[in-house]
């Protein structure tokens, strides 16, 4: 069980002659970072879009069912050769739409995921169990360290605030 891997996708391409066509399945505008960083990597491995590599981006806007139907728009009608979820979200909703659809060969590339196993996009890290790979950060062990430095800038601090943006957070819960 598993997807296409990328370097199979790519072959693909490079035999037939036609671009390789990614689909950018984007949780919130306001994420739009790592999507540059995509576009700029595979620019360094010689890709050059409109060439051969196409983009298409997709807005979820922060509604989940939209990213859904996108992709099942996306995977039903052949509109790319890879999903990419920026971040985990959009992910989550590719393989949602994949596995409606009874697809486990569609490949999913999620961007950024702080948890793929309680997303439900892996199974294990060994192995993800699926045809979904990406890329996992635990941020977690920076805790103490940011609160060593908050001690040292502010040694006589009693409390301590902390912002999170819950609808992100909230989405993952939902829909994990």
């Amino acid at each position: 069980k598993g997807g296409e891997n990328t370097s199979s996708i790519v072959a693909k391409s490079e035999k037939s002659g036609a671009p390789v066509r990614v689909a950018i399945i984007n949780y919130l505008r306001i994420l739009e970072g790592p999507v540059g960083g995509l576009k700029q990597g595979m620019q360094a491995l010689g890709y050059e879009e409109g060439k051969n590599i196409i983009y298409t981006e997709y807005f979820g806007d922060g509604n989940f069912e939209k990213m859904v139907a996108d992709s099942k728009d996306i995977i039903q009608n052949n509109k790319a050769d890879v999903i990419v979820g920026n971040p985990g979200e959009g992910g989550q909703a590719a393989l949602q739409a994949a596995q409606a659809l009874g697809n486990t060969t569609f490949p999913i590339l999620y961007m950024l995921s702080f948890d793929p196993l309680a997303m439900k996009l892996i199974q294990t890290y060994r192995s993800s169990g699926n045809q979904v790979t990406g890329v996992a950060v635990d941020l977690s062990y920076l805790t103490a360290k940011r609160l060593e430095f908050l001690r040292q800038v502010a040694p006589k601090a009693k409390k301590l605030g902390v912002i999170v943006g819950v609808s992100v957070l909230d989405i993952t819960a939902q829909k994990g």
